[in-house]
């Protein structure tokens, strides 16, 4: 049932990130981009999670932003350890 909400989440942020992308928003393309991640990591696909968490910390590191580095940080520490990247 988790898994559901996640997939629903999933067409609703995707837009939003092409919106924040356009507009040329950082914090929010890295806000977004964590929330998808954790929506792929609790889909089970785990290597998209990782890739998408990269993107935020690599967005969130350009625009010298740290409201998001705590979110991303914590993405990575719910990350298993197949993707060698867990805490």
């Amino acid at each position: 049932m988790i898994q559901e909400h996640y997939a629903e989440r999933i067409p609703w942020l995707e837009p939003s990130l092409a919106t924040f992308e356009e507009a040329g928003s950082r914090p929010e393309i890295a806000m977004v981009r964590s929330e998808l991640a954790i929506c792929y990591l609790g889909l089970g696909d785990d290597e998209r999670a990782l890739e998408v968490f990269q993107k935020a910390e690599k967005v969130n590191c350009e625009c010298g932003g740290s409201s998001q580095a705590a979110r991303v940080l914590y993405g990575y520490r719910l990350l298993p350890a197949s993707t060698g990247l867990s805490t």
